[in-house]
């Protein structure tokens, strides 16, 4: 029977392996990410835009993108400001308030496209916990 010390122990244990695999899954998506153009951030920055603007039929504002991301408001911003810069997404006033109304361009949805296809790619391949 294990006791109390093991348990935490073997939970411990997954809790690294679980941690290892993640830390290695998102290197090897950030090398296949970087032949694309795009950092990490990007790519979640861009596909939260792009999933927004698929479920909402239309343009979205950087607060939907912070939420729907995960990531805090600075890393949303500097990522719109490269995918911006890149010709990937658009930003324009909004009439309703303060917020930009943010559109995924072509050149954005044929990228976020081809991020996805490798993502997808490099997480069928499956990441050891060892």
């Amino acid at each position: 029977m294990m006791g109390r010390r093991g348990v935490r122990s073997g939970q411990l244990l997954v809790g690294r392996a679980v941690w290892r695999a993640a830390v290695r899954w998102r290197a090897a998506v950030t090398r296949e990410l970087s032949q694309l153009g795009l950092s990490f951030s990007e790519w979640l920055v861009l596909d939260a835009t792009w999933q927004l603007m698929l479920e909402l039929d239309d343009a979205v504002n950087q607060a939907m993108v912070v939420v729907r991301s995960g990531l805090d408001k600075m890393t949303v911003s500097r990522a719109m400001r490269a995918l911006e810069a890149s010709g990937s997404v658009t930003r324009g006033p909004d009439l309703s308030g303060p917020a930009y109304r943010i559109f995924v361009t072509k050149r954005g949805e044929h990228l976020a496209r081809h991020a996805e296809q490798c993502v997808n790619r490099l997480s069928a391949q499956g990441v050891s916990l060892a």
